[in-house]
This record gives C-alpha cells, sequence and structure tokens, in this order.
C-alpha cells in the first residue's frame, strides 16, 4: 500500500505488505525496456520507491485555471501508456489508475507502476479516473473540446466529410480484422461460420482473454467454459509441456456476466494472486489477476 507518510516530493513510496509479493517478472521487464509515461522504480527493502521529483500531481494540475489538458487528452494519452504496458505482458492491474496518484510532467500523463501481485488493490476502473477528471475540470473540458472542434471543423472545410468517411472505413475494416482473428484462434479448423463475427455490429463490446506470458498467446474467453491443461485435445487453452501442470488442471466458466476458476483436483494446485485454490471451489476473476498454474503464469484481462 502506498505509505504517504514516507513520500516526500521527490519519492513516492509503496510499502509490500506481508500479504503482498513483488512481481519479478515485471521488475526485470520493465528495468530492460523503461516505458517513459511508467514513472522509475526503486527498491529499498521491503518498500517500491518511485521517482516524482519535478513532476506535478495531476490532481494539482487540473485544480489549475490555465491547464491545456482536457479529459479527452487525457484519456488518449492513458489508452496509448495501457497500449505500451499490454505490449509487455505486465498485467495492467499493475499500473496504477489513481487520480491521487497520477502526475504531469510538460503536459505529459505518467503513471506509478507497482509490480506486486495486490497492487492493482490501489487501482480505480477506467470510469472512475475520468470521472474524477471530469469532476476536476468541471465544464472547462467540455469547452475546450468544443472549441478545438469547431477550429478543425473551420480548417478542414469541405473534406471533412471525407474524412468522416475514411475514418468508417478504417473502423469497419479493423472490426473484420479482430472478428477474424478471434474466429481464427476459436473455430479454427472446424468450418464452422455460424457466428460470423466478421459482420459489422456482430463483434461483442468486451472480449476477456486469457494471456500466457511466457509466449505472449491470447485466447479469448466468449461462452466457456474454458479449460486449462496439457491436453490439447481436450483444452481450449493448451499448455503442453509445460512442467506441473496437469492434463485438464482448472477451468475458466462464465455465469451471470462473471468469470470464475475453479481447480480441478490437480495434484500440484492452481494460485490465484499468489494464493492457493481450494479445489472445486469457484472464484471470481477481476481484470489482471495472475493465475499460476505449474510453472506456467496467465493474465486474466477485461477489454472494453
Amino acid at each position: 500500500m502506498f505509505d504517504r507518510e514516507s513520500s516526500n516530493n521527490n519519492i513516492l513510496v509503496y510499502r509490500i505488505d506481508d500479504f503482498d509479493e513483488l512481481d519479478e517478472f515485471t521488475l526485470k521487464m520493465i528495468r530492460a525496456n523503461p516505458i517513459d509515461e511508467v514513472l522509475t522504480i526503486g527498491i529499498d527493502d521491503n518498500n517500491i520507491l518511485l521517482a516524482v521529483s519535478n513532476l506535478t500531481p495531476l490532481d494539482e494540475y487540473l485544480r489549475q485555471k490555465d491547464c491545456e489538458l482536457t479529459a479527452e487528452d487525457i484519456l488518449n494519452q492513458f489508452e496509448e501508456i495501457k497500449s505500451k504496458v499490454e505490449g509487455y505482458m505486465i498485467p495492467l492491474g499493475e499500473l496504477i489508475l489513481n487520480y491521487e496518484f497520477a502526475y504531469i510532467d510538460d503536459g505529459k500523463l505518467r503513471f506509478p507502476l507497482v509490480p506486486t501481485t495486490y497492487s492493482y488493490l490501489e487501482t480505480h476502473t477506467e470510469k472512475e479516473f475520468i470521472l474524477c477528471i471530469k469532476d476536476a475540470l468541471g465544464d472547462r473540458s467540455e469547452k475546450k473540446v468544443k472549441k478545438k472542434k469547431d477550429k478543425e471543423d473551420k480548417a478542414s472545410g469541405g473534406r471533412q466529410n471525407d474524412s468522416k468517411q475514411s475514418m468508417k472505413n478504417k473502423e469497419k475494416k479493423a472490426k473484420r480484422s479482430i472478428g477474424e482473428r478471434m474466429r481464427g484462434l476459436v473455430f479454427s479448423g472446424s468450418g464452422d461460420d455460424i457466428f460470423e463475427f466478421e459482420n459489422e455490429g456482430m463483434l461483442p463490446e468486451g472480449v476477456n482473454v486469457i494471456k500466457v506470458r511466457s509466449t505472449g498467446a491470447e485466447y479469448p474467453l466468449l461462452f466457456g467454459p474454458d479449460t486449462v491443461g496439457a491436453d490439447d485435445s481436450r483444452c481450449s487453452i493448451p499448455l503442453s509441456g509445460k512442467a506441473g501442470v496437469e492434463a485438464e488442471h482448472c477451468v475458466i466458466t462464465l455465469a451471470h456476466g462473471k468469470y470464475n476458476i475453479a481447480d480441478l483436483n490437480s495434484k500440484g494446485g492452481t494460485l490465484l494472486n499468489g494464493l492457493p485454490l481450494e479445489p472445486g471451489k469457484t472464484y471470481e476473476l477481476r481484470s489482471a489477476d495472475l493465475i499460476t498454474v505449474g510453472d506456467e503464469q496467465l493474465v486474466f484481462s477485461r477489454r472494453s
């Protein structure tokens, strides 16, 4: 948890509690491939130190009457940061999406990334984060967006309609490519085309996925149940050749709009965020949850 008493204008301190555990994979990844928009990370005993010198806290910045960023600007920057984090297979729950702990550096949004098992408890949903920003900006954000849009419309002139049509075509093409990829992953070789995800309007609004950390492979969770195990013929999320993984190790199910996981009485057991699951008992999955099966780690993500 963040230790406000130990924090100062140069360092933001996150204390690793007894029940928490350092994510060595993320720590090595972020040190090997620094992300400019993520605060610099240091380790001191059971503390994670985040460098914030010369940075302006986001809440303080947004209280300024002359701040240039709008809610739309901040959301766009966040989407770019999220894409970079996902690209390095880092659980999004470790990116602290919290209005109180975000910073601005020369007009650029910067977030703390805390590589521990339970750091996600400090983060907020994207919706909560944006609501905080809009509340802080009041109606200034909407006025700036409108003024900017009016200026762009005037400059674009007759090219506006062509631009809109081009954007629609790009969006349509993107939807089709995503749908084709999903269908290929789920129904590969079946020849079954009844779902037609490539058709416009048929793609689900949100896709939940399981990412295999060692390979980066992603498996969309659509209708369930999805079994995780070493037997390729019986498991929709295959982990063949992995030590400690049984033929059918655990299963992910969908019920009442929520995804759950249960261990199938495996010898080595299944861990959820470092804690062992009781065989046969279901546990609800939340975005950025880390699942350990044998010597493999899986990340559950919710994509909006």
